[in-house]
């Protein structure tokens, strides 16, 4: 959802949560136990379980803490840069020189994604892991780097020899 943020020329972007992660998360974990218990079951050795469980859970987890820890609940876009509201930690602005990259580019992918279910995302200098969002938002983070800074930013390195520089 796009409108006009708190300031003049301050745009302000909605990033839901993506439930189909989510739910998928929670399939994945659901299945995981029934399947740990039917191995306690046929074999009649709990260590079964507490392994089996240990291993796999991983994947889930981390599922969700891409959800609910990286990805920001409210985008701001400014002059001076992007203010990321998040879901459960404080906020953090991000001014133009400390992007690294952003996802979000119209060159053709390779793969058959489209925009509407291709997500974007913003990598901030001295943080691990990218802030994942909407392609819509990063693409209107991309267009006002152009504005502001006079160029392009950078593409992502999995990218690389994936898209076509004549179309960005």
């Amino acid at each position: 959802m796009v409108g006009e943020g708190p300031a003049n020329g301050t745009k302000q972007f909605e990033n839901p949560l993506d439930t189909f992660l989510i739910t998928a998360s929670a399939t994945l974990y659901l299945a995981v136990i029934l399947f740990a218990l039917f191995l306690v079951i046929a074999t009649r050795q709990q260590s079964w379980f507490w392994e089996f469980c240990t291993l796999v859970t991983v994947l889930p987890v981390f599922m969700l803490f891409k959800e609910l820890v990286l990805r920001p609940k409210i985008v701001l876009i400014h002059e001076y840069g992007v203010r990321l509201l998040y879901w459960t930690r404080p906020s953090k602005d991000v001014l133009w020189s400390d992007i690294k990259w952003v996802d979000a580019f119209r060159g053709r992918l390779i793969s058959p994604y489209s925009d509407a279910t291709r997500e974007g995302g913003v990598k901030v200098k001295r943080h691990f892991f990218s802030a994942p969002m909407s392609f819509e938002i990063a693409d209107a983070i991309r267009n006002e780097y152009l504005s502001q800074v006079g160029r392009n930013p950078p593409y992502p390195l999995y990218l690389k020899g994936k898209i076509r520089e004549d179309v960005l």
